[in-house]
């Protein structure tokens, strides 16, 4: 009997054992159910993108690491897991607005030192037109558009001058010339990122603490600008995106204090000439010399003193 009942207990838990191995293979999901993990996926160029090029989200594309050599892959400039394949501004993080230091064909990798993303030390000289300059002007926040310029605008440069001379005519003792045309900023202070401005959390510093504006010229017109510096205040006047729209201006415009003010035009028509009232100089008056050569006798002139 005892035999019996062991032999019962034994197959009653053997058959326990096996309808809970049975349950558990069933719950078990297929190979070909389990979830694939989420591909690696890596920056490359959307289209082909020349040197100099400020990098756009429209201008790369996320790609997944297959087939792509591993050297690439473990340079990229920026990867992700899984993900979108489109690239908006957040998901480019500090690489919005850096330039590309060369040619990139469509799909190619993006490696980290293909770019130079702004703040980096090089960042300027990279941004710089090959054969021109960066030059530096001093501003206040009325004299840089009340802060309504960004880096990547356009800009005309206005020197304002006075002078305090009493000979000069009140009319021309002011005077504003448009000295240089269609300028390109590079930076504001330290700020050089073009275009992502309004998602930089400095923007309200940046607007009301602007001291210096950074602009890219010919070696010529950098000259001029330093020159500039020293003859009296600069101003920054803001462009249209459409360069070729408006009327054309002269980049030699010049415009007097009477040609602003038409009360001081006609203040300095009813100022009397200083040099009116100055004595009109009396005529030296020729002195003879009489001139004895033996029995002759002649007349010479000699100037007065």
């Amino acid at each position: 009997m005892p035999i019996r009942s062991l032999l019962l207990g034994l197959i009653a838990v053997s058959a326990i054992v096996i309808l809970g191995i049975f349950l558990q293979s069933l719950l078990m999901p297929k190979p070909e159910q389990q979830v694939a993990a989420p591909p690696k996926q890596v920056l490359v160029a959307a289209a082909d993108m020349p040197h100099g090029r400020l990098m756009r989200p429209e201008d790369v594309r996320w790609q997944s690491v297959d087939r792509l050599p591993a050297a690439a892959v473990a340079n990229a400039l920026a990867t992700q897991v899984g993900g979108p394949t489109q690239v908006d501004a957040h998901s480019l993080g500090d690489s919005v607005g850096a330039i590309t230091r060369r040619d990139l064909a469509a799909g190619e990798v993006l490696l980290s030192t293909d770019v130079v993303k702004p703040g980096d030390r090089d960042f300027i000289p990279a941004v710089l037109t090959p054969g021109f300059r960066a030059v530096t002007v001093s501003v206040s926040t009325l004299s840089g558009s009340a802060g309504l310029i960004y880096p990547g605008d356009h800009v005309d440069l206005i020197l304002a001058q006075s002078f305090h001379d009493a000979v000069i005519p009140l009319g021309h003792r002011s005077v504003g010339e448009n000295i240089a045309q269609n300028l390109r900023v590079l930076a504001i202070d330290h700020y050089t990122q073009a275009g992502i401005v309004s998602n930089n959390n400095n923007e309200p510093q940046m607007r009301n603490s602007a001291r210096t504006v950074t602009l890219e010229a010919s070696p010529e017109v950098a000259v001029k600008i330093e020159v500039a510096s020293d003859l009296g205040k600069l101003s920054l006047i803001l462009r249209s995106l459409d360069a070729a729209g408006g009327s054309p201006v002269n980049e030699n415009t010049t415009i007097w204090a009477e040609d602003t003010s038409k009360a001081l035009g006609q203040i300095s028509k009813l100022t009397p000439d200083p040099d009116a009232n100055k004595p009109t100089p009396v005529q030296a008056t020729a002195h003879q010399v009489v001139v004895y050569r033996g029995d002759q006798v002649g007349h010479a002139g000699a100037p007065a003193n």
